[in-house]
């Protein structure tokens, strides 16, 4: 490559070069400044060689295309990748399908992507259309964006084009594995679009720490009206962040903290937090365990929101004298429905007072 000054395309696909070939290769590349092709998947490539590939590509600004899929790069070297993107402004077409990058790489891909205006085709995870996650030049007239269930790579390429999708009210991306670090950029792009309506992060595992993180989010989202959030494991104190964060919200309608482990103080937080959104209509917070306490305290939420008309408190052990608060609840929601209460050992007494409100009231009940 070094006596080739004026060489443009370069194929070495499948040759198991490993990190010290990418090293060499890469060297060669710096000879190579009309370089405008190079196909170097399927190598043994780990982070080491992808930094090493990234330097070679800052000696070629003519790139236009790179495959660098079907290699064993992590998220340190999709990083370095990245880096070497910016200094090429002619590049079109990136393929880097087939690495392990996890939600931190694909997150400074497409970061990086954002920086590269030539770019149409950039593909950093299998079964992904063309146009860089579907992105690309229908940002501006997106308004509902998907990743549910394809993992933190889609996260990552989703959270780091929000600021981009200028239109957008419905984000989806849940059962993703992003974490409480992916929560916090994701709240971090939140912040770009004062238009969401509907949020869906549920499944993610965000912990206490990525529950803080989404709050503030929330705090910059004042259009807000539904947001799910369950199996996130945040806790007492994740449920008392995500409380404040429904008090800047004024107009959520809907709002799913299932599966939360918020104990009877979580409870208390999330009530305070209803107290701010009288425009609630449904609300599911099964399997909390939020025990007698966690139910008086709910209900007093209830008394704020006029407007409910589908609560599910199943699984919370809330016994004879959560049910009996909880009824107290019921009677102050003119508009409510359905409510689901089962699994709650609450006992024949604390049945007959539920049954009670809701045959006067004319209310879906299921115990």
């Amino acid at each position: 490559m070094k006596a080739c000054p004026q060489l443009q395309t370069v194929d070495i696909w499948g040759n198991s070069i490993g990190d010290a070939g990418a090293a060499s290769f890469a060297e060669g590349m710096t000879a190579c400044p009309q370089l405008q092709t190079v196909y170097i998947s399927r190598n043994s490539i780990g982070d080491a060689g992808a930094a090493s590939f990234a330097e070679g590509m800052k000696a070629c600004p003519q790139l236009q295309t790179v495959n660098i899929s079907g290699n064993s790069i992590g998220e340190a070297g999709a990083a370095s990748f990245a880096e070497g993107m910016k200094a090429c402004p002619q590049l079109q077409s990136v393929d880097f399908r087939g690495n392990d990058i996890g939600f931190a790489g694909a997150f400074a891909l497409s970061s990086a992507w954002q920086s590269c205006p030539t770019i149409f085709d950039m593909r950093v995870v299998d079964g992904q259309p063309g146009g860089f996650s579907g992105f690309g030049e229908t940002a501006a007239s997106m308004t509902d964006v998907s990743c549910q269930g394809q993992g933190p790579v889609a996260a990552g390429v989703l959270i780091s084009v929000l600021s981009t999708l200028v239109n957008v009210k419905t984000v989806d991306m849940s059962s993703c594995s992003i974490g409480s670090a992916g929560a916090a950029s994701f709240a971090d792009g939140m912040k770009a679009c004062p238009q969401l309506q509907t949020v869906n992060i549920s499944s993610n595992s965000i912990g206490e720490a990525g529950a803080a993180s989404f709050a503030e989010g929330m705090k910059a989202c004042p259009q807000l009206q539904t947001v799910i959030i369950w199996g996130n494991n945040v806790g007492e104190a994740g449920a008392a962040s995500f409380a404040d964060g429904m008090k800047a919200c004024p107009q959520l309608q809907t709002v799913n903290i299932s599966y939360n482990s918020i104990g009877s103080a979580g409870a208390a937080s999330f009530a305070d937090g209803m107290k701010a959104c009288p425009q609630l209509q449904t609300v599911i917070i099964w399997g909390n365990n939020v025990g007698e306490a966690g139910a008086a305290s709910f209900a007093d939420g209830m008394k704020a929101c006029p407007q409910l008309q589908t609560v599910d408190i199943s699984y919370n052990s809330i016994g004879e004298a959560g049910a009996a608060s909880f009824a107290e609840g019921m009677k102050a929601c003119p508009q409510l429905q359905t409510v689901r209460i089962s699994v709650n050992s609450i006992g024949s007494t604390g049945a007959a007072l539920l049954c009670e409100v809701a045959t006067r009231k004319g209310i879906k009940l299921s115990i």
